[in-house]
């Protein structure tokens, strides 16, 4: 087999782990999700409401020191790192903060009482009757906040949380927010096809052009090449990723090379990874049925690096 990637996290039901190692590097046992990389720093949601944290070298994982920086009450979707503060979103659709230097084994995740009075908050809903959730986070270089609530659109705050606005219809079903600096683009694959905004979330277009179906769960940025994973519907069984140049309006193109003709089912939100490492061309996709594949080349060519894996819930690339 050539030679692995190194740098690459793979958040699983029963541990961490790293491709090329058959037992996991942390957490063996457990489940993993939420995972965050910020140069040396991992954050990682442990046993769904635990909040754990390394600063040790990403390339040396199997003997980093852990500590876990907070527990939360309800069960913790999604990591994101901002200067001074990690950012978690859980089910229930509520938004805590962890402030820089914050440890200890107690619940020290403070929530965002403007998210809990967010406009739109009572229309929030799930397609099966649930609660919501607070599902994806992303920031933007000058600190702008897009929050992804499923389902309940993208909220947008430009002043550090203290306040929220709404930006898309909550019915598109949003599936994960992406904010792409360099062009001041958001993306945002959705249930009805791939939503995108050039004016930060004040206008939106749809578009399912090249995709073989409009169900979409992941978007992720490789380079000048935007990928996105499609299928056909939420227990569908023929799943795709997908590109196409950022800024085109070309169609989507099926990606081929390497990969299966179809995926056994939706590579979901946190399972489409890109950037990091020696080249922002790498990107890698967590398959359903716990196979990897690796493309270092913009996603022209993807090749398999790790099978046989537990359920993976979130890939991450080291910077």
């Amino acid at each position: 087999m050539a030679e692995i990637q190194t740098g690459i996290l793979l958040a699983t039901n029963r541990g961490l782990y790293e491709p090329g190692h058959a037992e996991p590097s942390a957490f063996s046992g457990m489940h993993v999700a939420g995972l965050t990389v910020d140069g040396t720093t991992v954050h990682a949601v442990v046993g769904r409401h635990e909040i754990w944290r390394t600063e040790d070298s990403v390339g040396a994982l199997r003997d980093a020191t852990w500590e876990k920086v907070a527990r939360v009450e309800h069960q913790a979707v999604a990591l994101c790192r901002r200067p001074g503060a990690l950012l978690v979103g859980t089910q229930e659709a509520h938004l805590l903060r962890i402030g820089r230097g914050d440890g200890g084994q107690g619940n020290n995740a403070s929530p965002l009482d403007s998210f809990e009075e967010a406009p739109g908050r009572d229309e929030w809903f799930t397609p099966w009757g649930g609660p919501p959730a607070t599902r994806t986070i992303d920031t933007a270089d000058d600190g702008d906040l897009f929050v992804n609530v499923h389902v309940g659109g993208i909220l947008r705050s430009t002043d550090n949380g203290e306040s929220w606005q709404q930006t898309i219809d909550i019915r598109t079903d949003v599936h994960q927010v992406l904010f792409h600096d360099a062009t001041g683009m958001i993306f945002a694959p959705s249930a009805r096809g791939f939503a995108e905004s050039s004016d930060r979330g004040g206008s939106w277009t749809v578009t399912t052009a090249g995709l073989d179906f409009p169900y979409m769960r992941a978007v992720a940025i490789a380079g000048d090449t935007i990928l996105a994973s499609a299928s056909n519907g939420p227990h569908g069984d023929r799943g795709a990723v997908y590109s196409r140049p950022i800024g085109s309006r070309e169609p989507f193109a099926r990606c081929t090379a390497g990969l299966p003709e179809w995926f056994s089912g939706n590579v979901d939100t946190f399972c489409l990874e890109a950037g990091g490492g020696a080249t922002e061309e790498i990107a890698v996709i967590a398959a359903p049925g716990g196979t990897v594949y690796l493309s270092e080349d913009g996603a022209r060519h993807w090749r398999e690096i790790a099978s046989g894996l537990p359920q993976i819930n979130a890939v991450a690339i080291a910077d």
